[in-house]
């Protein structure tokens, strides 16, 4: 996977969005932990399609491995 980035947004009434670009799966979420505990607690979070993806290709993974 190549560089990941964020884009930061903060409304107007102090809500903060993140989105992570050219990141997959929880890769993503861990990569804005440490700047969701700095802003406080986690109201809502949309996963991206690349998220999902990377799940679908990891569960894969797993049951080729286990020959299902």
């Amino acid at each position: 996977m190549g560089i990941k980035k964020v884009r930061i947004r903060i409304g107007l009434d102090g809500r903060t969005q993140f989105k992570v670009e050219g990141g997959q799966g929880a890769d993503c979420i861990d990569f804005t932990r440490a700047l969701e505990q700095a802003v406080g607690s986690v109201e809502n979070r949309e996963l991206t399609a690349d998220y999902h993806e990377a799940a679908s290709a990891q569960v894969r993974d797993e049951q080729k491995e286990r020959g299902l």
